[in-house]
């Protein structure tokens, strides 16, 4: 009999070990008097958080006075900065290192900092993918591929680069999962493009990639129902086949005015397959967060910013896609940068 009861009070602890290695905080958005909001192991959370690139133990203490527990960190795979037209460079060392190789020192000290700072502290890391410049130059082929025969960062058409980070999400968020932070961390912030907010950068516009090419025809025959007649039609082109349509040229100057989709809709599609690129990868990646994290970490990303980015460029032309992804669990986005005191951004 003793050594049953051993056995069984063995079998209870490894169940409270295995429970403990995916965080112990259970963090999602529910309907709460008709709105989403926050709550935290079941119960409802404020969602206000501060956040900075700069931040320092003085001004979390301030936060915590007044009330705000809630905080978000940057983090970066790469090297390499979040806006290729100012030079801003990375706020934080890499975390990919090299291949299966980490390292997390930059995210133990915004930890550190955080924590000394407020022990109620919750925590949410925005994490961006562009890759490092190693990877850059070991996988050409997954590149951003420009007319010039350079590569730029990553081709977000790309199957290997898309399965390269998304194994590295998944460590990092493994990793998180079974630190001593656990207990603080309620989510990841997929951030990837230009300023971290899933915008293409200006050089991927020109990307000609293969990939991209074989992506866009993919996704031709599945709008088009593999109907040939009905693409051509379309795009008034009787010569136009799926397995040799490019996309449209879509690093052209802004078009100030409405497309016209009888004449026109060849590069309508080259733009919604443009905006649709990104909005499946900011579901793959969340994915990836809610399997590592058995579903108790949030995700969220930037994007949909329809009101202040109408440029169809940039590549935010498909927020239907995400309102429907059960693994987002929020969108977010600065204010407008024309601040004005009394008005909101909408």
């Amino acid at each position: 009999m003793d050594v049953l009861i051993k056995a069984f009070w063995v079998f209870i602890i490894l169940l409270v070990n295995l429970n403990s290695s995916v965080g112990q905080n259970k963090a999602e958005i529910r309907i709460n008097k008709g709105v989403p909001s926050l709550f935290l192991e079941g119960k409802p959370y404020p969602p206000i958080a501060y956040m900075s690139y700069l931040g320092e133990k003085e001004f979390y203490k301030e936060a915590a006075a007044a009330g705000i527990h809630l905080y978000c960190f940057p983090a970066y795979l790469g090297d390499r900065g979040i806006n290729t037209g100012s030079g801003i460079g990375p706020f934080r060392p890499p975390v990919w290192t090299g291949n299966d190789q980490y390292d997390f020192s930059g995210i133990i000290k915004d930890f550190e900092k955080i924590v000394q700072a407020d022990q109620q502290a919750k925590i949410i890391i925005r994490l961006y993918l562009d890759p490092p410049l190693w990877w850059e130059k070991m996988n050409p082929e997954a590149c951003s591929q420009l007319p010039d025969g350079t590569t730029f960062r990553q081709c977000f058409s790309s199957d290997k680069w898309r399965e390269a980070t998304g194994k590295a999400l998944g460590d990092c968020t493994k990793w998180l999962l079974s630190s001593e932070w656990a207990e603080y961390l309620i989510g990841i912030h997929v951030a990837a493009g230009g300023t971290e907010e899933w915008f293409y950068h200006p050089a991927q516009r020109n990307d000609i990639n293969p990939a991209r090419a074989e992506a866009f025809r993919k996704w031709l025959i599945k709008k088009y129902n593999g109907d040939i007649a009905a693409l051509r039609n379309s795009w008034e082109d009787e010569n136009v086949t799926f397995t040799g349509a490019l996309p449209g040229n879509i690093n052209e100057p802004a078009v100030n005015r409405w497309r016209d989709p009888v004449k026109e809709q060849k590069i309508l599609d080259t733009y919604r397959f443009h905006s649709e690129t990104l909005a499946d990868n900011i579901e793959y990646f969340c994915g990836i967060v809610k399997e590592a994290s058995a579903r108790k970490l949030l995700t969220g990303a930037f994007y949909g910013y329809h009101y202040y980015v109408t440029d169809p460029r940039m590549g935010h032309g498909a927020l239907s896609k995400l309102l429907e992804c059960k693994d987002l669990d929020y969108l977010s986005s600065p204010n407008t940068y024309n601040r004005v005191i009394g008005e909101d951004w909408p």
